[in-house]
C-alpha cells in the first residue's frame, strides 16, 4: 500500500478549508508556527458565535492542543486567555496542562472536598484493660474480664466488677424495658447502694442542713424555732442532716454511728465562748441512709446583746472525717425580745 504525500494531505486541508467557511479559520491555525501563540478565542471572530457542536457539519471545536499536528510540540496558550471569567459569579478558572496537580483559586480554595481517611480500628491489643474488660462482659466472658482489670488496684476492680455487669445489662437491652427482670433490677439496686456505703466512707462528712430547732421527732419532721432572736442563758436546740456518715456493724449485729460535736460562738473573728456538747452513740438495727443530729444546749447568761455566730463541728469517731457548719442568730435584751419563752 503507498503511502500519500504529506503535501496531498495538505491541498486537501486547505481545500476543505474554503469550501467550509465555518472550518476555515481552524485549518489555518494549523499553519501557524509552533512557536507562535493561539487564542482559544481567536478560532471565532468576536462578532461570530462560536457553536459547540456544529450539527451541520457533524465537526466538533476544541480548545485543546487536538489541532497540532502529531509529534509536534504543545502549543501554548496566550496571557490573556490564562484565565477564564465565569459570568456572573467572580470566580475564575486556572486551565491546567494534561495530567498536572489542580491548584484551587484563592476564591474556592477547596472546591472538591477530600474524602475522609478513618483510621480503622485499633487492634485489641492497644486498648485500655477496662475497655477489653467491657467487650469481655459483652460478649459473655466475665473470667476473662476478670484477668483484664487485674491491671487496676484491689478497690478500684472491685467497683468495676460490679458496674460493668450493670452496664453490660444495658447494652443487652437496658435496665427499664421488658428484657430485665424484677429480680435483676432489685440486684442493680441491691449493688448500686452497697457501692454507695463503701464510697460515702471515703468521701467528705458534710452537714448538709442546720436550723434552729424547738422540738425534733425524726428526719426532717419537727418543729422549728422560727427566729435566731434568743436571749442570753436561753435553752436552744440545733437540727442537723448529715451526709455520708456510714454505719458501723458490731458484734451483736447492730449498727452504729459515734460522732464527736463541739460547739463555739463567736462575734466577728474572735470565740469568745466554747459549750460543752454530751456526745452519745446512735444505735440502729439495720444501716442508716438518712444520717440526722440535735445538739441541745444553752447560751451563756453574760452574752451582750448583738449579733453572733454560731459553729457547729462534727468529728465521725470511725474515720476521723470532720464537718462545720455556721448558724448567724442574735441577742437581744429582755425588754426587745418579751417575755422568756
Amino acid at each position: 500500500m503507498k503511502t500519500v504525500p504529506s503535501c496531498i494531505w495538505l491541498l486537501l486541508g486547505l481545500g476543505m478549508g474554503l469550501c467550509l467557511p465555518g472550518c476555515r479559520q481552524a485549518a489555518q491555525t494549523t499553519l501557524l508556527p509552533h512557536s507562535s501563540a493561539v487564542s482559544v478565542t481567536s478560532v471565532f471572530p468576536p462578532s461570530t458565535k462560536a457553536p459547540a457542536e456544529s450539527e451541520e457539519l457533524g465537526l466538533t471545536v476544541k480548545t485543546d492542543h487536538a489541532l497540532s499536528p502529531p509529534g509536534s510540540p504543545d502549543v501554548e496558550p496566550r496571557a490573556e486567555t490564562d484565565t477564564q471569567e465565569l459570568g456572573g459569579t467572580g470566580a475564575s478558572v486556572q486551565p491546567t496542562e494534561a495530567g498536572s496537580p489542580f491548584h484551587p483559586t484563592e476564591s474556592d480554595p477547596n472546591p472538591c472536598p477530600v474524602a475522609d481517611s478513618a483510621e480503622p480500628d485499633p487492634p485489641a491489643s492497644r486498648l485500655r484493660p477496662l475497655c477489653r474488660a467491657l467487650e469481655a462482659y459483652l460478649e459473655d466472658r466475665p473470667d476473662l474480664a476478670v484477668d483484664l482489670l487485674g491491671a487496676y488496684p484491689q478497690r478500684d476492680q472491685e467497683v468495676l466488677l460490679r458496674l460493668l455487669p450493670i452496664v453490660a445489662r444495658v447494652d443487652k437491652g437496658g435496665l427499664f424495658s421488658g428484657a430485665s427482670s424484677d429480680e435483676e433490677r432489685l440486684t442493680v439496686l441491691e449493688t448500686l447502694r452497697a457501692l454507695v456505703q463503701e464510697i460515702q466512707v471515703e468521701a467528705p462528712l458534710v452537714i448538709a442542713k442546720a436550723t434552729f430547732c424547738r422540738e425534733i421527732y425524726s428526719f426532717g419532721r419537727g418543729e422549728l424555732h422560727g427566729t435566731d432572736h434568743f436571749r442570753a442563758g436561753d435553752r436552744a436546740a440545733v437540727y442537723l442532716e448529715i451526709q455520708n456518715l456510714a454505719d458501723q456493724k458490731t458484734d451483736d449485729e447492730r449498727y452504729v454511728a459515734r460522732l464527736a460535736s463541739n460547739l463555739t460562738i463567736q462575734r466577728g473573728e474572735r470565740v469568745i465562748k466554747s459549750l460543752p456538747v454530751q456526745n452519745l452513740p446512735d444505735w440502729s438495727w439495720s444501716p442508716r441512709h438518712d444520717h440526722f443530729n440535735v445538739i441541745r444546749f444553752q447560751f451563756p447568761r453574760d452574752l451582750e446583746p448583738g449579733l453572733y455566730l454560731l459553729t457547729v463541728s462534727l468529728t465521725d469517731e470511725a474515720t476521723g472525717r470532720q464537718a462545720r457548719k455556721q448558724l448567724p442568730f442574735r441577742i437581744v435584751s429582755v425588754t426587745t425580745s418579751g417575755k422568756r419563752p
